[in-house]
């Protein structure tokens, strides 16, 4: 497949009188292949711009060797079968994992729009993503990167461990679950967002007991605990650490330092700021 060595078809017939000999094929047509040597070895033309319809989807499993996939057909099965809404028409076994075809009950044929864009196949492309991220929420073995428009193992009786010719699945239909499944995706992933946000709000140092009471202290003096450059430089600290602008740190210190009963000079609160946003303290 690295150097695009293959057979071109351009029959049914001569697909199925062959199969047996070929390991891989691509289950959707191209308006043209060709050779690029006199020996008529090496094909060029498979890329999705050159598509003429599209028959397939294929959501690829991948294990680490033979007997991982053994062990895990089972959970891959239930998978397709159970969670799945719409049944997959075909699993065949691949050297180290599984190819789950999804056959149209209908070619989606590709038209080219006049800005160059290849609707069809983008939507195809969509549904697949959101096939394989479903899959993958269920089986961490699935191969998101995999395009699900290219090439893949051909089936035949050694490897075919489902088919059901019948099990076809209508291409809107596809195409209104996987917009809802990636509407909920979305949904999902701003709640997420939004609940990290509120933790990262709630794990500022600013925002934790210790900092509101330390800055309702008003007795403290040089000649009491820590002291007071100690004490603004650990809620300086703070507030840099918070991602609190320096400026408003200052306008917090200040008035901390005004209510104190022995407050100390501007000037003093000023450099010890400046001390605690000089990037050398990563928090209090």
């Amino acid at each position: 497949m690295a150097k695009s060595w293959g057979t071109i078809y351009t029959s049914k017939e001569a697909v199925y009188d062959n199969y047996a000999t070929s390991t891989h094929w691509t289950p959707n047509v191209f308006n043209y292949l060709t050779y690029t040597d006199a020996a008529k070895h090496y094909v060029k033309g498979t890329k999705e711009q050159n598509l003429s319809q599209i028959n397939t989807l294929v959501v690829d499993v991948d294990y680490g060797d033979a007997e991982e996939r053994q062990a895990k057909f089972a959970e891959v099965w239930d998978t397709a079968m159970l969670d799945v809404q719409f049944l997959p028409t075909l699993i065949l076994a691949t050297t180290k994992g599984y190819h789950i075809y999804y056959v149209f009950d209908e070619p989606v044929f590709v038209r080219r729009h006049a800005n160059g864009k290849l609707p069809a196949v983008r939507a195809a492309k969509a549904i697949a993503k959101s096939l394989k991220q479903y899959y993958a929420q269920k089986l961490p073995a699935v191969d998101v990167t995999c395009n699900s428009l290219g090439v893949f193992r051909v089936p035949r009786p050694d490897n075919i461990e489902y088919f059901e010719p019948k099990m076809t699945v209508d291409f809107q239909a596809l195409m209104t679950w996987s917009i809802n499944f990636a509407n909920d995706q979305h949904q999902i992933k701003a709640q997420t967002i939004q609940r990290s946000f509120k933790a990262r709000r709630t794990s500022r140092q600013i925002d934790q007991p210790w900092f509101q009471a330390l800055i309702n202290q008003t007795d403290i003096d040089q000649n009491v605990g820590y002291g007071r450059h100690n004490t603004i430089f650990t809620l300086a600290l703070a507030c840099y650490s918070s991602n609190v602008s320096q400026a408003q740190c200052f306008d917090i210190l200040d008035e901390f330092n005004s209510n104190l009963n022995h407050p100390l000079a501007t000037q003093h609160v000023q450099k010890v700021i400046n001390d605690a946003y000089s990037g050398q303290f990563h928090a209090a």
